[in-house]
């Protein structure tokens, strides 16, 4: 009777095989996983963009929430029973109990909490959500202060139960730092910024609209994920006249955020010419957001968030420059 057996050489060939095939397998699953990163960081980001856009077109003293948005102008107020008129280049300020000098710059509201019920007015949260991981105690617009400093923030479960975000989305996204006050982005420091300007909250200080905002912290995947910096928690800057500029790094020699056409890819086209002949010419397309930003000197080439991109305005007669953020599309590989 013959035995029939497997030799070492075939039993050597064949677990070669099998690790090639779950190498394979395991590399192609984490490219899905990647990509899915890819589409909620768009997301994120046109959710961001788009509640920002509507909190300036909005910016109103007739609008519902007019008391949280900058200039809710009131000519005039009453003081032990006299009525004071304000001139008419200024508006009454509730906090210093006086008329100041109105400005007219529009911006998004200009304290934390605000900013945070005004934004919570445009997007659905999810209150189920947020009792499921943070308890019956959870309400929007409470969660904790985080570093607005990206270096200051611990990438290693800082996140996550660790720490409640101000609202979770229907979506599951999770959105912390919203009532921290805006401040002085370093990022976006320039010393081409200084015309435009406005005054806080308080009336004292002021301030610098293209490089002041407020640095929030996106959970992609809400309750799925790590809940850590960079690999599925990204940082945006919302600056106060409702730009939405993700910031970035680099990590394990790739880029990271707006630096990388991965997350967010974008075109630059120019539209140039006479009002009744106007032409649109593409320059790029899927770019990082951060080069075609800095390009078209849409974000001040001098600032460290523009470092390593070379400024290329257009030179075509009467000549605007765009971009056009798009969702990538390939779905494997980076």
């Amino acid at each position: 009777m013959k035995i029939r057996a497997y030799t070492l050489a075939e039993i050597v060939i064949v677990m070669i095989i099998a690790s090639v095939i779950a190498g394979i397998s395991i590399k192609t699953g984490k490219q899905k996983l990647d990509s899915i990163i890819s589409i909620h960081y768009y997301t994120a980001f046109s959710t961001l963009d788009t509640v920002a856009k509507e909190m300036i077109h909005d910016f109103d003293a007739d609008h519902k929430n007019g008391d949280y948005l900058k200039n809710a102008v009131k000519t005039s107020y009453t003081s032990s029973s006299t009525t004071v008129n304000c001139a008419d280049n200024e508006e009454y300020n509730s906090v210093k109990g006086a008329c100041i000098k109105s400005e007219k710059n529009k911006t998004l509201p200009r304290s934390g909490e605000n900013f945070c019920k005004v934004f919570e007015s445009y997007v659905n949260t999810s209150p189920i959500l947020g009792e499921k991981y943070y308890g019956s105690s959870f309400k929007d617009c409470n969660g904790d202060k985080l570093s607005t400093s990206l270096s200051s923030v611990n990438s290693e479960g800082y996140f996550g139960t660790s720490k409640k975000p101000d609202m979770v989305l229907r979506n599951g996204m999770r959105i912390y730092n919203l009532t921290t006050e805006p401040a002085k982005i370093s990022d976006l420091s320039s010393a081409n910024t200084k015309s435009s300007d406005y005054t806080k909250a308080d009336g004292t200080t002021t301030l610098y609209i293209p490089e002041t905002g407020y640095t929030v912290y996106v959970d992609l995947d809400g309750s799925q994920g790590p809940s850590t910096l960079w690999e599925d928690v990204y940082p945006f800057y919302i600056t106060m006249n409702g730009m939405v500029i993700p910031a970035y790094t680099t990590r394990d020699g790739k880029p990271s955020g707006g630096n990388s056409k991965f997350h967010l890819q974008a075109g630059i086209y120019d539209e140039y010419g006479p009002a009744d002949d106007r032409k649109i010419k593409w320059r790029e397309l899927a770019i990082p957001f951060q080069q075609a930003v800095c390009t078209i000197d849409q974000i001040k080439s001098d600032t460290p968030y523009c470092n390593g991109v070379t400024k290329e305005l257009c030179t075509e007669t009467d000549c605007v420059s765009n971009i056009k953020v798009v969702k990538r599309q390939k779905f494997l590989g980076y």
